[in-house]
């Protein structure tokens, strides 16, 4: 091994770079206390690779002596070497560096030092930091947030919203948890840990990041990013929100930029794959998940004859007749229900949450987006009228064929099909609490 320089890295007042026609000049700026490029002093770089860089240009041991002398260096691509790297150090002095070709399966490049007439080799991160410029050594633009964090996941394709996540925060949450589909249509998110695949996509958007720097000047259109086939909204809640464009696909690498950046990045394909991701596959398929501690009561119509069950919520006390809380501070209440004028008793109120329990079991089947599908015939409705905003949720059922009914929640165009059987024994169900026979419909 053969010390061609030893200088200390803090001795080295600039390292300048040269590659593939482009000077990039790196300087320690003993004000700030940080490592700069010159011609771009207010753009944040990556310290810990600007000093590597520092690094290259101080102590520099090669591995072996390839020859004595410079003759043939065409052989090892030093005639016209791939990279240059010229170090300036505090006593005036400097050495220049000059790299050619890859060693053949030793991880290491050709070098020559000028005034020293010797071809070593050195080990390739000498080399690769010489290939350094301002778009290797810029910080890349990353946000970095958790999912508590965020107030709306948002994604786009081809300008059409494709899929939206909403937490509400005020927590008068119509559902059982926080968080809701909100487009393409509105659909509580299950808090059950086995459920949670909302979550799964929300961790691939919240950690995304690209890979590297394409341009910081190139026209969007090159990049297809003036039209781009995708945008992810992040609505953070508190601050601004960020919006991601996505672009022209090569080799496995998309071109991404942030909407207020200039500069063009690439990511891998792979990091995107939450755009295939459709409503179906986040959201839980029971067909509804309204909290029952959010309403007052239920208005059937058709599925169970025209009824309406009155739910009241009776907070629990101490002895001291102070109200009893949860884990989070919310009053502790029991429920009970008011079938046609008659109060189930404490005996029987467990049957009344049965019901209510089957009002929420039919299972999504699947999605139906058919622009040509006529509901015609509604052959009923739930309404669940709430204490808070919104105050009112519902479903409509339509018939669709003779296996499935076609669900619409709210008012949105998608139609969820069910089982015809869970629906049309809704009406058992109700004959069975009115009889205060109803048992637990999930065994």
């Amino acid at each position: 091994m053969l010390n061609i320089s030893e200088y200390p890295s803090d001795d080295v007042v600039k390292v300048k770079l040269e590659y593939e026609g482009e000077n990039t000049v790196i300087f320690y700026d003993e004000d700030d206390k940080l490592y700069k490029v010159e011609g771009y002093e207010d753009v944040e770089i990556n310290q810990s690779t600007a000093k590597n860089a520092f690094y290259t240009a101080s102590y520099v041991r090669a591995e072996d002596i390839i020859k004595d002398d410079l003759k043939n260096l065409s052989e090892y691509g030093l005639d016209i070497p791939t990279a240059k790297v010229t170090a300036v150090y505090k006593d005036g002095k400097s050495n220049t560096f000059l790299f050619g070709n890859t060693v053949p399966g030793s991880g290491t490049y050709y070098m020559i030092m000028e005034g020293l007439d010797k071809i070593v080799n050195v080990w390739n991160n000498y080399g690769n930091n010489a290939k350094l410029n301002i778009n290797k050594l810029r910080i890349l633009e990353k946000h970095n947030f958790t999912i508590d964090e965020m107030s709306i996941i948002r994604i786009y394709k081809n300008d059409e919203i494709h899929l939206e996540i909403t937490n509400n925060i005020d927590r008068k949450q119509v559902g059982i948890g926080l968080w809701y589909l909100t487009a393409p249509y509105v659909k509580g998110l299950h808090t059950d840990e086995n459920s949670k695949t909302y979550l799964a996509l929300a961790e691939e958007v919240l950690t995304l990041g690209p890979s590297k720097i394409l341009s910081t000047d190139a026209d969007f259109e090159e990049y297809e990013l003036d039209k781009p086939w995708g945008t992810l909204e992040l609505v953070p809640i508190t601050g601004e929100t960020i919006s991601i464009l996505f672009g022209k696909n090569t080799d496995g690498y998309a071109a991404m930029k942030y909407a207020n950046s200039d500069i063009i990045y690439s990511i891998s394909q792979r990091r995107l794959s939450f755009f295939d991701y459709n409503a179906i596959d986040i959201i839980e398929r029971l067909l509804t998940l309204v909290n029952i501690k959010k309403v007052s009561s239920l208005e059937l119509t058709g599925v169970a004859g025209d009824v309406i069950i009155e739910i009241i919520h009776e907070e629990r006390t101490d002895d001291e007749g102070n109200a009893k809380l949860d884990g989070n501070g919310n009053p502790i209440t029991d429920d009970f229900y008011v079938i046609e004028g008659k109060l189930l008793d404490e005996d029987l109120k467990k049957q009344g949450s049965w019901f209510y329990q089957a009002l929420l079991k039919p299972k999504i089947v699947r999605e139906v987006k058919d622009e040509n599908y006529n509901a015609g015939r509604m052959i009923g409705s739930i309404i669940w009228i709430l204490m808070d905003e919104p105050y009112q949720f519902s479903i409509e059922i339509y018939y669709y064929d003779e296996y499935f009914y076609a669900v619409k929640i709210l008012d949105n165009d998608v139609l969820l099909l069910v089982n015809k059987k869970e629906i049309d024994i809704l009406p058992e169900y109700y004959q069975d609490l009115k009889n205060n026979e109803m048992e637990d419909p999930f065994n």
